[in-house]
C-alpha cells in the first residue's frame, strides 16, 4: 500500500479518535455535568389556599453544582412575600421555601429557574380561612405538657374539623384548623374524664374561659384567632395511713392488749419469740399438786385397813 494512502487513513483514524475522546470527556466538565444532572421540583404545601393566605411552596434543587446555582423565582397571579434560603437535605440536594399570596380568588403560579432548568407549580386561592386555637394552662409547673382536643362545628351543627392543642406551663399552645369556607363556627373544648367545667371530684383540670368551654368564631379572612384557658384543680391529698394497732393476745375468747413480739438475735432462730405465759404454767402446777394429794390419801386409807 502506498505510503501516502496510509498517511491519509491514519489522519482519518486520528480525527475519529479525537472526536470520540471529546464526546466522552464533555459530560465530565463542570458545565456539562450541571446541565445534564440538574433537576428542579416545585410543590405547594397546601392546596387549595385561602385568599390572602401566605402559602408555602417547597423548592427542591438537586445536582452536582446545586449549591452554586443562582435560583430565580417568578410569580404569576400573585406576589412573592418571603423566602427561606436553600438548605442541604441530602447529597447534592437542597431545599428552599417560597411564600406566595393571592388577594383575590383565582390561580397563582410559582415558576423557579436555575442553571437553564425551569419548573413551576400552581394552586388555587378560594374564599376560605383557618381558625387558630390558642390554649393557656394556668397554675401548672413550668415544663409540664399535655394536649387537649377541640372540635369545630358549623351552623348546621356538623363537626367540620378536629384539632389537638398541646400546651405547657408558662407557654401557650396553638394549632390551626384545616381550610374552612367563610362563615360562622363554634369552637368547643372536648371535656374528658380529667377535664371539666369546674373542679369537681375526680377532675384535674377546669375550663377557665370561654364560659362553657365554647366560643363563636367568624371566618372572613385568612386566619381567625380564638383563645381558651384551663386551670389546674387543687390537689386533694389521699387519707393518711392509720397508726399501727397495739399488739393483743387472745384470752378466753376476748382480744385484750398483750405483750409485744420480742426480737431475738439473728442466730437464735426465727428472730421472733413471744414473752413467757405464766398463766398456763400455774394451771399445770395446781393440777399436779391435786393429783399428788389425792394419791397420798388413797395410800393412807389402804394402810389403815390392814
Amino acid at each position: 500500500m502506498p505510503y501516502a494512502m496510509l498517511l491519509r487513513r491514519g489522519g482519518w483514524f486520528a480525527a475519529a479518535f479525537v472526536a470520540l475522546f471529546s464526546a466522552l470527556l464533555l459530560p465530565l466538565t463542570p458545565t456539562g455535568r450541571a446541565q445534564s444532572q440538574l433537576a428542579i421540583s416545585v410543590a405547594p404545601v397546601d392546596a387549595p389556599i385561602g385568599v390572602g393566605e401566605e402559602a408555602p411552596f417547597v423548592v427542591r434543587v438537586s445536582g452536582a453544582d446545586a449549591a452554586a446555582l443562582d435560583i430565580r423565582y417568578e410569580v404569576e397571579g400573585g406576589v412573592l412575600v418571603g423566602l427561606l434560603a436553600p438548605a442541604q437535605v441530602g447529597p447534592e440536594t437542597f431545599e428552599a421555601v417560597a411564600y406566595v399570596r393571592r388577594d383575590t380568588p383565582g390561580v397563582v403560579t410559582l415558576r423557579v429557574s436555575a442553571g437553564g432548568v425551569t419548573a413551576s407549580a400552581s394552586v388555587e386561592a378560594i374564599l376560605a380561612g383557618r381558625i387558630r386555637i390558642q390554649l393557656t394552662v394556668h397554675d401548672v409547673v413550668q415544663g409540664a405538657s399535655r394536649s387537649w382536643p377541640f372540635e369545630v362545628v358549623d351552623a348546621a351543627g356538623v363537626v367540620v374539623a378536629r384539632v389537638n392543642v398541646a400546651a405547657s406551663g408558662g407557654f401557650p399552645g396553638t394549632s390551626d384548623t384545616i381550610l374552612l369556607p367563610y362563615g360562622t363556627y363554634t369552637v368547643r373544648q372536648v371535656l374528658g374524664v380529667d377535664t371539666g367545667l369546674s373542679c369537681s371530684e375526680g377532675r384535674f383540670f377546669a375550663v377557665r374561659q370561654p364560659p362553657g368551654g365554647m366560643a363563636t368564631v367568624s371566618v372572613f379572612g385568612p386566619r381567625s384567632v380564638t383563645e381558651f384557658a384551663v386551670d389546674v384543680c387543687p390537689f386533694v391529698a389521699p387519707p393518711s395511713v392509720s397508726p399501727t394497732p397495739t399488739p393483743v393476745e387472745a384470752v378466753a375468747g376476748e382480744r385484750t392488749p398483750g405483750p409485744a413480739m420480742t426480737p431475738l438475735p439473728p442466730a437464735a432462730g426465727t428472730g421472733l419469740e413471744r414473752a413467757p405465759r405464766t398463766s398456763s404454767g400455774l394451771a399445770f402446777l395446781l393440777v399436779g399438786v391435786g393429783l399428788a394429794a389425792g394419791g397420798g390419801t388413797l395410800l393412807a386409807a389402804g394402810q389403815w385397813r390392814r
